[in-house]
């Protein structure tokens, strides 16, 4: 796992074929139910920046929440190997995550069924204008965003 200042490492996301959701406010309920059938029965861990915690496995998305939240002044990482691959941010403001486009569009496919809304989509369509702290990361990742392909 590749880590730099913008949460994951861009080039590692570009080798690897990874295409990045961005969300915001960690997490909504339609969120938290989409992450959940999203991994499913997936291996889980929870890793921090600061290294306090380091590959900690974790059985079930709902763990993984409770664990990366002991943390909070820590950028985390939930992931699932060869998968999908989280970023939280210390104070939760902002999330991403990294995944085939396949798999991007299936977690986008399982929040709009549970009535929810993706950030991207609240800016694209201008009921969301990025917060000052929020923008430079969203712009950041502009290219790599599954929601503006």
């Amino acid at each position: 796992m590749k880590s730099d200042r913008y949460g994951i490492d861009k080039e590692f996301c570009r080798r690897n074929g990874c295409s990045i959701f961005f969300g915001t406010d960690w997490l909504d309920d339609a969120e938290y139910e989409a992450f959940e059938a999203f991994f499913g029965s997936r291996q889980l861990f929870v890793s921090s920046a600061d290294e306090q915690l380091e590959h900690s496995f974790v059985s079930s998305f709902s763990d993984a929440v409770k664990r990366e939240s002991e943390f909070v002044d820590a950028d985390k990482y939930i992931f699932s190997p060869n998968d999908a691959l989280i970023y939280v941010s210390d104070d939760r403001d902002v999330f991403l995550v990294a995944a085939s486009k396949e798999r991007i569009a299936m977690l986008v496919d399982e929040i709009s069924a549970r009535g929810g809304r993706t950030y991207s989509s609240l800016v694209r369509s201008g009921a969301v204008e990025p917060k000052k702290q929020v923008k430079a990361l969203f712009d950041y990742w502009a290219d790599l965003n599954f929601e503006n392909a």
